[in-house]
């Protein structure tokens, strides 16, 4: 029996390799930005490269107070920003692997597995990213914002919902591999 597989894959697998490459052509970029401010810096106090989501925007642009925290923070956030890249790679080769293959295929739990990991890394990577950023606020805007620690973020519910889809691929394809060695 052929799965039916639906039409929009080939035009969903295209934008997300075109995402895919727009995302590490910005990653690159940033990460050119974040090494070029430092040098070209008069020893002064070097800028935040603050990137936020659901709306959130800050109208005070951040500086790091010390070379250390500039590192900390860029590094934090190429980091976040490859783990970003690297769900978005797991999700391409899941599809890839629903539109080639019949039934169940190992490496569709184990793409699953890889965007869950991922999630539940950008999860606390986005929260310890504000963290550093926001700590690096003008002292007279510490009363007006503050920053709470969320022990599971969102992210971390999603990343736990894909571990158990993992799971559910997994125990498919061993009653698929049973169900073909009966017959």
């Amino acid at each position: 029996m052929q799965p039916i597989i639906p039409r929009y894959l080939k035009p969903f697998k295209t934008v997300l390799s075109l995402a895919f490459l727009v995302g590490l052509i910005a990653v690159a970029a940033i990460t050119l930005y974040l090494i070029i401010i430092p040098i070209q810096s008069d020893g002064g106090r070097l800028p935040l490269l603050m990137i936020l989501d659901d709306g959130f925007r800050l109208a005070v642009d951040l500086q790091a107070t010390t070379i250390g925290d500039y590192v900390v923070y860029s590094l934090l956030l190429l980091v976040t920003l490859s783990v970003g890249l690297f769900f978005l790679y797991s999700l391409g080769k899941t599809i890839t692997i629903v539109d080639k293959k019949e039934g169940f295929a190992q490496g569709l739990s184990q793409g699953v597995a890889a965007m869950a990991f991922s999630l539940f890394a950008i999860g606390y990577l986005r929260q310890a990213l504000l963290y550093v950023g926001l700590r690096n606020l003008p002292p007279d805007l510490h009363q007006l914002v503050s920053f709470t620690f969320r022990i599971v973020p969102e992210q971390v519910i999603y990343a736990l919902s894909l571990l158990v889809l993992s799971r559910l691929f997994c125990y498919a394809l061993l009653l698929q591999t049973e169900y073909e060695q009966t017959v």
